[in-house]
């Protein structure tokens, strides 16, 4: 898919991945980040796959598609309700994280590299 976007001239596509492919359904997701002045070209792009019924080496049913654009994520902060200087152990302290992107994503905290459970008021 990368390669068939550049050929329409499409500034940059990066991090390009299959998300899913759906045998039931016949589904095929991709997602990619691009150059938010390339998303007409991008759309008229993939219309056209479609339209011609090929991406690559997929063969495309022309009834549907569906393009979802979305920004990619940007960390605008990130805090602790603690002094710079650190936080001493076994003391209290809240981590705060605001950020902007898509409506799908998700965050994890971790801790020593384990998952902590949000739910739990203490660790």
């Amino acid at each position: 898919l990368g390669r068939v976007l550049r050929n329409f001239n499409i500034t940059k596509i990066s991090d390009l991945e299959l998300i899913s492919n759906s045998t039931d359904r016949l589904d095929i997701t991709f997602h990619f980040f691009g150059v938010k002045g390339d998303s007409q070209r991008i759309r008229d792009a993939i219309t056209r796959m479609v339209e011609r019924g090929r991406i690559g080496n997929f063969t495309l049913v022309a009834n549907f598609h569906h393009f979802d654009e979305n920004p990619p994520l940007g960390l605008l902060e990130l805090s602790v309700n603690q002094p710079q200087s650190g936080v001493r152990e076994a003391s209290e302290f809240i981590i705060s994280c605001t950020a902007q992107g898509s409506s799908r994503m998700q965050f994890q905290w971790f801790k020593d590299g384990a998952p902590v459970n949000a739910s739990k008021a203490t660790r």
